[in-house]
């Protein structure tokens, strides 16, 4: 099958400390041929309590979460599912 490469050296975590949330940025390309952005593949953050697709230039965003230690579950059809922590 098929791996997915995502790309988090564009993945950035804001934290601000007057605010107590933050939000989670990245873009997610096809790692097996021409690292083309994969439009529409599901992004769960957290097991499920958050989850989103990205859109056609492969990026996805999560706002208004909580600071810390967060498990990313990248999904796509034909694509091992790829599990970051």
């Amino acid at each position: 099958m098929k791996k997915v490469f995502v790309l988090f050296a564009l993945m950035i975590t804001s934290l601000s400390f007057a605010q107590e949330t933050s939000s989670i940025k990245g873009k997610i390309l096809d790692g097996e041929f021409y690292n083309e952005p994969l439009l529409m593949a599901s992004v769960s953050l957290d097991d499920a309590t958050f989850s989103t697709q990205t859109n056609f230039r492969g990026n996805f965003e999560f706002n208004d979460i909580a600071p810390g230690k967060h498990n990313i579950l990248v999904q796509f059809m034909g694509y091992e599912p790829m599990r970051l922590e």
